[in-house]
């Protein structure tokens, strides 16, 4: 029988217009097989859950279904119809039921694509990919949350300090919420600074832009290079100066940009993103000026060259890194 064929035939014995004969042949189909069952009270079930919201025409489906069963055992004899618009319902029962259909099986596949997940962290650093394969770089002592919401948004509530490459979907925006200020992506990779214990909410713009606000305040848009932040106490956004938002060495992604930056500074940020220990024989030294790049580079990799470039020496004690010299280099 085709798949046509007995949907007509379910929606026929649903709207109560199905004779003995098809109510027999409905009972033969279902006890072929278990997946014909389960398709069968799977439609029962959609259309008695429609029927239920269908105030015009008030349908006790339990006596309906007890006088179906009857019927099945009855001699032959003269159908009376439990409803008289025959055509009309036995039509309307058909769209109902594949629409129905077709709107349970596409919640269903949405959530299977977009799910939820919790993350959090303690004393190392997290990579994760989210859901709708976006990437996340959570910091130590951090913790977010990633929701689909009933709105298609995906919101993240986040704890810490993270770093965002977002998949950009217009159609299913994502948005970062701390308290009650709010990162919206416009196409971005990005990191936000939201410590519990801080009252400022800080973004840094790495690539694209995005939306700093509040559900009170249209806030800034940010584009690459940009940094700002929110003060929770004065709810006041405030965007760095040009000058003073050169970026950031980002230890969360190992990328470094590091431009006349003063040795201590360097090691300080090593330290936070290898969670390594590395000093420095003198102060003095801690004064040399450094302009280079790395990206993601391994720890002795980079170590080695910020030696050689400001003539210093390595010594390692256990898992002590010692950077040796006496002056920086002219």
């Amino acid at each position: 029988m085709e798949q046509q064929d007995i949907d007509n035939l379910i929606a026929k014995a649903l709207s109560g217009e199905a004779g003995r004969e098809e109510l027999l042949l409905l009972e033969d189909w279902k006890k072929e097989s278990k997946e014909n069952q389960s398709y069968f009270e799977e439609s029962k079930a959609i259309f008695e859950r429609i029927t239920s919201f269908k105030e015009e025409v008030p349908v006790n489906t339990e006596l309906a279904w007890k006088k179906l069963e009857s019927r099945l055992n009855a001699p032959e004899g003269r159908v009376i119809p439990l409803f008289r618009r025959k055509g009309i319902l036995q039509a309307a029962a058909s769209i109902v039921l594949l629409v129905s259909i077709g709107i349970v099986l596409n919640w269903w596949f949405n959530q299977v694509t977009e799910e939820n997940m919790e993350l959090a962290t303690t004393t190392e650093t997290q990579e994760k990919t989210l859901p709708d394969g976006s990437k996340v770089i959570l910091d130590k002592n951090s913790s977010l949350s990633y929701t689909f919401t009933k709105k298609k948004v995906r919101q993240v509530k986040l704890k810490g300090i993270a770093h965002f490459d977002v998949i950009h979907n217009s159609e299913k925006p994502f948005i970062i919420e701390v308290n009650e200020v709010m990162i919206k992506d416009i196409g971005t990779s990005f990191e936000v600074k939201a410590l519990p214990e801080s009252e400022l909410v800080e973004v840094s713009v790495e690539e694209g832009e995005v939306q700093f606000y509040t559900a009170n305040s249209i806030g800034l848009r940010l584009v690459k290079g940009e940094k700002a932040s929110y003060n929770k106490q004065n709810k006041e956004f405030l965007k760095l100066s040009p000058s003073a938002r050169a970026l950031k060495p980002n230890h969360l992604t190992r990328r470094f940009n590091f431009e006349n930056t003063p040795l201590s500074e360097v090691i300080e940020e090593l330290n936070s993103a290898y969670n390594s220990d590395i000093r420095l024989e003198n102060s003095r030294i801690g004064n040399c000026r450094l302009s280079v790049s790395f990206d993601d580079e391994q720890l002795d990799v980079l170590l080695s060259v910020i030696a050689e470039t400001l003539n210093l020496q390595l010594k390692q004690q256990d898992t002590t890194i010692i950077l040796q010299g006496e002056t920086c280099p002219q």
